[in-house]
């Protein structure tokens, strides 16, 4: 054989290689250019949702959407390199799903001293400052003719949410003139709300996120005699006090078919933060207007759910499952209604529940419901007793409560007879007094059309504390919800108001996955903990009445501070609770052990797990072949 024939065999294989390669480089280059994507996420995190692609479809005006990067700054922290990618991705996204000629995606780097940034800084982006002194601009404004919204920051901590705020803007500059909503609230929900003392007069995240949507006029419930007519909604927060020409204004509301959003509490912790101003107990209720619709809600009862117990550092006792504090997952959330459709996690705050009377003539659909593994506590132990005492005065019933529904239809009203007596000593300026006369002569005793209510029997779970984390971050405030509280209420407020499309958006996908197998391990070790904890706390007592009878059983004027027998019972204690402390350590050391074999497991499987699945198929495909060839290479 010449040396030719020799070398043909041996240039098979480079070239086999080589032409690998060119494939591979040939399919990405046309990659580029065909617009295919495949997204295998769980909820399809990288795909425009259905509540986008409704938005889009709605676009009449032709919209820009200028993005404001300052790519070329030195330095940049490289989690912003990396987000802008995703964030122009999904831009670009926008732009191909909207209709032809209407979205036009423009980018702009606003380098100091430029043009750019002086637009930037017109349109009211916020840049980050760099440790280095140089301003970060990473925002988008969107132009619609002349109206126009942006979105001053993306922060890569509000990954969640980035689809929504991109939508939500687009939304927004699409709409001639916004819904108008009505805010009655108890707590300082704004600056225009009731104030507490020591506490600072900023607007709340619920209100502030109303705002962009909505256009909001908070309403003074001392004074209020009629809601204007021209208001979509009404959102009524903890209604502590609720006058006579109160409860009559807003039950005429939703006569003539105004929707309304009732958040009521049993025991609300932050209207107690106020330092007494306004009176106790700091319980809530729309008593005859519930009672008029066949809607029960005892503001002195409160649920309590072993199974979805919020874990909290209660101090004294360390970390405990706090079961007053209901952290509420997708199993109990009504998923067939578009308020609740797309949340994930809520977090409920002493909650009260509603129940149907036997003269509920109206639909009562739940919204949000506890587990099986639930009870009611009273509000007075909630008040005077200790978070580990408050934990095991809760006695399930096997039955599950509804902490928020949605009631439809024509309501009854609350006032036959017309309206309602001024309270007692209760004084009217002449303006106020004409508009109850005024009304007294067309008084609506029946439903114009039907109409929806969401009630919640909760009102500090909107609180900042409760909803949401600030954080400066390089010069900016961001905020950052921690749960899907104030999405409830948005949902809502949405619904009602007729704008449903962002619904879908907001609360949609989950880029956390909580290791749920680790959760239960330490739910089920917390609950041997406490049990062992009441023991303890059994015995001391035991102990502490056992010396008290020693003690009356001393002899008069013996000098002795303790008797043998008392001696005895000291070190019988003292034993006994070294015994139960070495068991409470035993509890957590097996809770370690359990969790960290699990962890183990996991790491296994996620190292081994595919090269031992590709290393079988290679083994299946081999032994096949083989089979083939009768065993011949």
């Amino acid at each position: 054989m010449t040396p030719k024939g020799k070398l043909a065999p041996r240039l098979i294989p480079l070239a086999s290689f080589a032409m690998l390669i060119v494939a591979l480089v040939a399919v990405n280059v046309l990659a580029a250019f065909v617009p295919l994507q495949l997204d295998v996420t769980e909820e399809g995190l990288y795909t425009l949702s259905k509540g986008t692609r409704q938005v889009l479809s709605g676009i009449k005006d032709p919209i820009t959407l200028k993005l404001y990067y300052s790519q070329n700054l030195p330095d940049i922290p490289v989690a912003f390199t990396t987000y802008s990618t995703k964030v122009v991705e999904l831009l670009h996204e926008y732009e191909s799903a909207a209709p032809a000629h209407r979205l036009r995606l423009e980018i702009y780097d606003p380098a100091p001293d430029t043009d750019e940034e002086e637009w930037a800084t017109r349109y009211g982006l916020s840049p980050a400052r760099l440790p280095n002194g140089n301003s970060l601009y990473f925002g988008l404004v969107v132009v619609a003719a002349d109206h126009e919204a942006t979105v001053p920051f993306f922060d890569p901590r509000r990954e969640k949410f980035l689809e929504y705020d991109i939508s939500e803007a687009i939304a927004r500059v699409q709409e001639d003139k916004q819904p108008k909503i009505g805010v009655i609230s108890y707590l300082p929900i704004g600056a225009a709300g009731p104030r507490f003392p020591g506490q600072p007069q900023n607007n709340w995240a619920i209100l502030q996120d109303l705002q962009k949507s909505f256009e909001v006029q908070q309403l003074d419930p001392s004074t209020l005699v009629e809601v204007p007519a021209d208001l979509r909604l009404l959102l009524v927060v903890h209604p502590r006090v609720v006058p006579p020409r109160l409860s009559y204004a807003l039950d005429q509301f939703v006569l003539r078919g105004g929707k309304m959003i009732v958040l009521v509490d049993p025991n609300s912790r932050i209207d107690a933060s106020g330092g007494g101003r306004y009176g106790a107990p700091t319980n809530s209720s729309l008593d005859e207007l519930f009672k008029a619709w066949g809607i029960k809600f005892d503001k002195m009862q409160i649920v309590g759910d072993t199974q979805l117990a919020t874990r909290v550092n209660s101090g004294q006792f360390g970390l405990i499952d706090y079961p007053i504090w209901i952290t509420v997952t997708p199993k109990y959330l009504n998923r067939g209604q578009v308020i609740t459709s797309e949340l994930e996690e809520l977090t409920f705050i002493d909650s009260g529940r509603f129940e149907t009377t036997p003269n509920f003539k109206l639909s009562f659909t739940p919204l949000v419901s506890s587990s099986t593994q639930s009870g009611m506590v009273d509000f007075g132990t909630v008040r005077l007793f200790t978070p580990l005492q408050i934990s095991q005065a809760i006695k399930p019933d096997g039955k599950t409560k509804v902490l928020a529904a949605l009631v439809s239809g024509k309501f009854p009203t609350a006032y036959p007879d017309g309206p309602p007596a001024p309270a007692q000593g209760a004084k009217f300026s002449k303006e106020e007094q004409a508009q109850l006369d005024a009304r007294a002569g067309h008084q609506l005793k029946e439903a114009k059309a039907e109409t929806s209510v969401v009630l919640i029997g909760d009102a500090d779970f909107i609180a900042d504390q409760f909803s949401v984390q600030q954080v400066n971050f390089f010069g900016n405030v961001v905020t950052r919800p921690i749960n899907d509280n104030l999405s409830l209420v948005l949902n809502a407020a949405e619904f009602l108001s007729g704008n449903q499309a962002l619904i879908h958006i907001r609360s949609r996908g989950k880029f956390s996955r909580p290791f749920t197998r680790v959760a239960a391990l330490q739910a089920r070790a917390a609950a041997r903990y406490n049990q062992q904890e009441q023991r303890l706390s059994d015995k001391l007592d035991e102990v502490k009445k056992k010396l008290s009878e020693l003690e009356r059983q001393r002899p008069k004027g013996s000098d002795l501070m303790l008797s043998p027998a008392q001696m005895d019972a000291v070190r019988q204690y003292r034993l006994e609770e070294q015994r139960t402390r070495h068991a409470l350590r035993e509890v957590r050391k097996v809770l370690r052990q359990d969790i960290e074999q699990l962890g183990n497991l996991l790491l296994a499987l996620n190292l081994l797990a595919v090269p031992l699945l590709v290393a079988g198929a290679g083994f299946v495909i081999i032994l096949r072949r083989s089979r083939r060839s009768g065993g011949r290479r």
